[in-house]
């Protein structure tokens, strides 16, 4: 019998007040161990420039510190304030960059198919996600919805198993 290697999933859901990220180990067959998760905060305070530095090194520690193999992020999403979703997007270029900078493989997935894979349903709220993550990380209660976001990136990105060409 031969065992397959476990990989590590690195999920990120980015915000510029709260980015939200998780790593899991993938063991195959939909078996997978939490390995850390956190909450990157920055201050409204601080010049933008600043914050998107905080969240760029912040990815760069934790590439370092856990050394995934794989890496996903969602998908912003454009809503009625264009000022938030340009600040969105800002965060998410900042952690896109960085993983790039790692030499992470990186692939992006639209919230629905992150809550598609998760709970089977495109539409799932918040706390149907949060549930889910009980029963795919038993051991393991996540309470920061940008946490459970970011861990459920992760397990989407695992389960996907579609694969991109690696950024350099």
């Amino acid at each position: 019998m031969q065992l397959t290697e476990s990989k590590k999933y690195f999920g990120i859901d980015p915000g510029l007040n709260n980015t939200g990220w998780g790593i899991v180990l993938y063991h195959g067959k939909n078996s997978f161990e939490y390995v850390d998760s956190g909450i990157i905060k920055t201050k409204n305070k601080l010049f933008q420039a600043e914050r998107l530095k905080i969240i760029f090194d912040s990815i760069l520690d934790k590439i370092e510190l856990h050394k995934p193999n794989y890496a996903a992020i969602e998908n912003t999403y454009v809503n009625v304030n264009n000022a938030s979703s340009l600040k969105l997007a800002q965060a998410k270029a900042a952690a896109l960059i960085a993983l790039a900078k790692g030499g992470i493989n990186i692939n992006e997935y639209p919230a629905k198919t992150i809550k598609k894979v998760i709970t089977g349903s495109g539409n799932a709220d918040k706390k149907q996600i949060k549930k889910m993550m009980l029963i795919w990380l038993p051991n393991k209660y996540i309470d920061s919805a940008d946490e459970v976001d970011a861990v459920a990136t992760a397990i989407c990105d695992a389960l996907s198993n579609k694969r991109k060409l690696k950024l350099l």
